[in-house]
């Protein structure tokens, strides 16, 4: 049984980013787009892009379908729900999909934080569901040019359970070349790191606010 298990979970997917975008509804009357969530990539593909400049419509970097032991017989789906979840938007399926609470992470890109009508669009098409996202990835950049306070309160307290909010950079060359590493980052993730303990300590709820904030390279390695 161990072992069967245990090939089971060798088919599963690595951890994937879950982005949101538009959708349109080619069967309705009239034009109608709204935001849905979907999966882009694994998360080691995705920091591999420049992910500061995707927008709304834009296809997912790779192709992401579920996990294919969800449909090979009652042992492997049983075993396979232990991890994944379904998350389903209220009017298209495009936007219905599972997903694994403890290793898929959350993002906002620009473009949708640009607009106040996205996250209403997610919060009234999935509710209580987004309970279910444990991690959110935010690009640093945003993170200090909207403030914590202002992010969280923003985007994120829609997530009732959120354990883990994961900072990634974006640092290039003068030729545009995205650099993996950066001598001064353990400084500024320690100086944001202290900001988000006094910005949660202050905090009139638990809405939106995260047990840990972490820091993503390039290399996907956490510090």
């Amino acid at each position: 049984m161990e072992i069967r298990l245990m090939i089971w979970e060798l088919t599963w997917p690595p951890p994937r980013v879950i982005e949101a975008t538009y959708h349109e509804d080619l069967n309705a009357e009239e034009f109608k787009e709204l935001t849905i969530l979907r999966p882009c990539a694994s998360l080691s593909t995705f920091l591999k892009h420049n992910i500061g400049i995707r927008i709304l419509q834009d296809k997912a970097m790779e192709d992401c379908p579920n996990p294919v032991a969800l449909q090979v017989c009652n042992e492997s789906r049983r075993h396979t729900l232990r991890k994944y979840t379904a998350l389903r938007h209220a009017e298209f399926k495009a936007g219905s999909f599972y997903f694994s609470p403890s290793d898929d992470i959350l993002w906002f890109s620009h473009d949708f934080t640009d607009e106040e009508r996205n996250i209403e669009e997610v919060e009234d098409h999935y509710g209580d569901q987004l309970h279910r996202i444990k991690n959110v990835l935010v690009e640093e950049i945003e993170w200090s040019g909207i403030t914590p306070a202002d992010y969280t309160e923003g985007f994120l307290y829609g997530l009732g359970n959120l354990q883990n909010i994961f900072l990634v950079y974006e640092i290039y060359d003068d030729n545009g070349v995205l650099l993996p590493d950066a001598r001064d980052l353990p400084s500024l993730f320690e100086r944001y790191r202290y900001e988000y303990e006094c910005f949660t300590d202050e905090a009139d709820n638990d809405s939106g606010i995260a047990k840990h904030i972490k820091f993503l390279t390039r290399r996907i390695k956490s510090i």
